[in-house]
């Protein structure tokens, strides 16, 4: 997050988290003006997504044996209109529960792929 804060920017990376991951995003923007280094800000984040649960901050952080999540760059996709035609019948079909594309303002296409119950 602070990487991503960084090349973009505080308001791009609000815009994309629910209220928990603006939590942590306004850590960053409290922090950065007092001239703190990267690993204490990074460190008083990472105390923010703890405190508000890694899972509500990204569905990235979720438990692995429940959901896993990917970002794909779209630079490696050659065809955006065939993957996201696979990827709503894969949403339809239960294999993907959720995604998101460039098309919807995300960055990359954020797939979330529910893991069998065991």
């Amino acid at each position: 997050m602070y990487t991503n804060i960084e090349i973009t920017s505080i308001e791009k990376q609000l815009a994309l988290y629910a209220a928990p991951g603006r939590q942590v995003i306004l850590e960053y923007k409290r922090l950065k003006p007092l001239g703190l280094g990267r690993q204490v800000i990074v460190d008083a984040m990472e105390k923010k997504i703890l405190q508000v649960g890694p899972g509500n901050v990204s569905r990235h952080c979720a438990d692995p044996t429940t959901l896993n999540v990917v970002d794909i760059a779209p630079s490696s996709i050659a065809s955006p209109q065939r993957f996201l035609a696979a990827l709503e019948r894969a949403r339809v079909g239960g294999q993907v529960s959720k995604f998101f594309s460039p098309a919807n303002g995300d960055p990359a296409f954020h797939v979330e792929i529910p893991q069998p119950v065991t």
